[in-house]
């Protein structure tokens, strides 16, 4: 039986990469790409709360720190992760900056960790460890 670990460290489907334009293009999924899978494989959604605003120096927020906390096969997960909006200063921008926080602290539990790892094998290093899966990589 799959663990909700090794359910969460399965590589996103290629058509849910998307490459962010600009000088400083980097693969990424979207926000409801991220929460899809958390929602999918979690039997409990996570929760989430801002606990520090990051203001630039024109004292616009430009960031949040987002402590998520999740419940992984029976255990208490807590990630504090720093999220930064592209836009500091507009409307949206702690929206924005949550959404990557939220990403980032999912990232750390192995959600689309493939898209920053050159040689990712976390799935198939987790699919060795658990005892119960049988033998079976495919197992959901």
């Amino acid at each position: 039986m799959t663990t909700e670990l090794q359910a969460l460290a399965k590589p996103v489907p290629d058509n849910w990469v998307h490459q962010k334009p600009g000088k400083f293009a980097a693969d990424y999924i979207k926000h409801g790409d991220a929460v899809q899978i958390a929602l999918s494989k979690l039997a409990v959604p996570p929760s989430q709360e801002i606990t520090q605003l990051i203001r630039n120096a024109d004292g616009h927020v430009g960031g949040v720190v987002l402590r998520m906390v999740l419940q992984i096969d029976g255990n208490t997960v807590v990630i504090d992760e720093v999220g930064e909006s592209e836009r500091p200063g507009s409307v949206d921008a702690v929206k924005s900056a949550v959404s990557d926080a939220y990403k980032r602290c999912l990232m750390r539990t192995g959600v689309a960790l493939s898209l920053y790892c050159d040689n990712y094998v976390l799935d198939q290093l987790l699919a060795k460890k658990n005892p119960n899966n049988e033998g079976n990589d495919n197992a959901e």
